[in-house]
This record gives C-alpha cells, sequence and structure tokens, in this order.
C-alpha cells in the first residue's frame, strides 16, 4: 500500500463515531454568602442542570461541526461530545436559590448558603 498524506492521518482516525462525555474542569470557591463553581465547557449548545439529594448535576451538549469543513488529507479530532458532571454540594447550600450563567465557553453556577449558614454579626447591647 502507498502510504499518502491522507491515509497515514486516517490510520490515526477514530474508525466510527461514537458519543463520548467529557468530565469538565472545574474550579470551587467559598465566597463567604455563596460558593462559586466554574466549568470549563466549550462549544455547549444544550445544557441540563439539576440538583437531587445534594448532587448538582451537570450535562452539555455539543453539536457536530459541518462534515464538509473536513477535505481529503485533513486530520478530523473534533467530534460529537457531550460534558458531564456531577458534585457533591456542601449541606449549607440554599439549593433553591442556584442560579447559572454561561458565556464564552465557561458556566458559572452561584450556590447561596442558606441564610442559617451564613457568618453574622451579633450586636451587644449594654444595659
Amino acid at each position: 500500500m502507498t502510504t499518502t498524506p491522507h491515509n497515514r492521518v486516517a490510520r490515526y482516525a477514530p474508525t466510527e463515531e461514537k458519543v463520548a462525555a467529557y468530565r469538565p474542569r472545574l474550579d470551587v470557591s467559598d465566597l463567604g454568602a455563596s460558593y462559586e463553581l466554574i466549568f470549563d465547557a466549550p462549544g455547549v449548545s444544550a445544557f441540563e442542570l439539576s440538583v437531587d439529594g445534594g448532587v448538582l448535576f451537570f450535562r452539555g451538549e455539543v453539536e457536530p461541526r459541518d462534515p464538509q469543513a473536513v477535505r481529503d488529507g485533513a486530520l478530523r479530532e473534533y467530534g460529537v461530545a457531550a460534558y458531564e458532571r456531577r458534585v457533591k454540594l456542601p449541606e449549607d447550600v440554599d439549593v433553591e436559590a442556584i442560579t447559572a450563567n454561561y458565556e464564552h465557553g465557561v458556566l458559572t453556577v452561584t450556590a447561596p448558603k442558606s441564610a442559617r449558614a451564613q457568618a453574622r454579626t451579633i450586636p451587644i447591647t449594654m444595659d
């Protein structure tokens, strides 16, 4: 078999397309009154975000790119994929107040702490 640029690349290409589930990178910060969870999820076009039993579940779908974008002799590594991640939330999170924002490939989830769990200053009265 004669080796051409096309069949050299094809040896490394997947033989069939499968939907993969990637585990997105995550940063969690305690901001005092809330927790901030930041997921890297570039290219996501459809989301599912839910909480069940104190576990935050994130799933994001990535749509396939135009198959005509790959020409003879090119390597195609980007395919259809999904991001999935489950995160156990601290017990002091008010799950009814969780909000989320997706911008520039980053999903930011803000999980406020319940009022009981937040630090507060107690005034002292002098008699």
